[in-house]
């Protein structure tokens, strides 16, 4: 999720800068860094650069240095909607459910209409064993994106967690209507449906896992000899 000049900004947009956002969509993520760290050096003030080089140390797995660099754009930019949600997402990943929160609800405060960013709200209401306040904000990814597989994959999984599995089998059945080759998405409807009695349902779902990559052969060897 990279930012770039035709976008309505005051950011300076130099050529390091475009250079850096270039290299980065091309997977050179050292030389990437080099021409965000470039552009820095030529307008220490440019929140852009910063969040181009938190979000390609983002990439790279260094957490450290992507919150770092988050941290700066949104010191520069106090209204840096992509660095929150950037940096609620590396908070997430490392487990800081406070400050993830912090920042997720951050970004609904400035753009309200982005359905990752309730995905990612529910998602963490569920770390946090909320789970009302969990359906709430998927329902809201919902009605905001009514096509988004991930969202009702995210809202089957809850129904699943807090027993509601029927309901659980539905939506992640909505989920692979949207995209049906997302195999993670049968096995958990699969394991789902092992728990109201549809071995036949559960292993064809196994058995599609298998077909679309996912791993889940130790299911089938469990479950549906």
């Amino acid at each position: 999720m990279l930012t770039n000049c035709t976008q309505k900004t005051e950011q300076p947009c130099d050529d390091a800068f475009i250079r850096g956002n270039n290299f980065v969509l091309n997977s050179d993520f050292e030389n990437g860094k080099k021409e965000f760290e470039n552009s820095i050096r030529s307008h220490p003030e440019n929140a852009n650069a910063y969040y181009g080089l938190a979000y390609t140390y983002s990439l790279e797995g260094n957490t450290t240095e992507s919150i770092k660099n988050y941290s700066k754009a949104i010191e520069l930019n106090e209204n840096f909607t992509l660095a929150y949600y950037g940096r609620a997402n590396i908070f997430f990943i490392n487990g800081n459910l406070k400050n993830a929160k912090a920042d997720i609800e951050r970004v609904i405060e400035l753009n309200d209409k982005l359905s990752s960013a309730y995905q990612l709200l529910a998602n963490i209401e569920s770390q946090n064993s909320n789970y009302n306040d969990a359906l709430k904000n998927i329902d809201k990814a919902i009605n905001l994106e009514p096509k988004s597989s991930v969202s009702y994959f995210v809202k089957g999984v809850l129904q699943g967690n807090n027993n509601d599995l029927e309901n659980a089998v539905k939506s992640l059945s909505t989920s692979l209507k949207l995209n049906p080759n997302n195999g993670m998405a049968y096995v958990y409807r699969g394991t789902f449906k092992l728990q109201i009695n549809d071995k036949l349902g559960a292993c064809e779902d196994f058995h599609n896992a298998e077909k679309v990559g996912f791993k889940a052969k130790s299911y089938l060897e469990k479950y549906c000899k």
